[in-house]
């Protein structure tokens, strides 16, 4: 997860569409997120092995592995927020989506307010699932030394 005092939030957008992903870079980088790409699932899956992420953006349509594959190897592998965008209603619904742990199924098009809001509540997840994974480790709060994470 990212240190919220040096590190921006860190996205990879994955989609077969360049003009989709640099959209969304640009759009995503302006918003002050360090922004990482893949145009296909499994070069998606090869730079998570060496580059942490906080959020995936994917399409569901992709080359080889689809979208909602993916989502289900990141979510085995990784402790991950997955938003999956699709520009169809039919073949990838909100149940098939959150049931390979997406926290969000989008459609496009969708207004760039909307898909921030979306990741900013994934972003918002993960932080406190992190914080109460350190409490369920026997880590408290220390308000003497500026709330701070220590163990007990």
């Amino acid at each position: 997860m990212s240190d919220k005092k040096t590190a921006k939030p860190r996205i990879l957008i994955v989609d077969d569409d360049q003009k989709t992903v640099e959209a969304f870079q640009e759009l995503f980088r302006s918003d002050g997120f360090e922004v990482y790409t893949a145009y296909f699932s499994q070069q998606a899956l090869d730079l998570l092995l060496e580059t942490p992420v906080d959020i995936v953006l994917t399409g569901v349509n992709q080359p080889g592995i689809s979208g909602i594959e993916l989502t289900k190897k990141i979510k085995e592998k990784y402790d991950i927020e997955v938003i999956i965008l699709t520009g169809y209603r039919e073949g990838c619904s909100p149940e098939t989506a959150h049931s390979v742990g997406a926290f969000e199924l989008l459609y496009k098009p969708v207004k760039f307010i909307d898909l921030l809001n979306v990741v900013k509540r994934a972003l918002e997840k993960r932080n406190l699932t992190s914080i109460l994974t350190l409490f369920r480790n026997g880590w408290s709060v220390c308000s003497g030394i500026g709330g701070q994470f220590v163990a007990e």
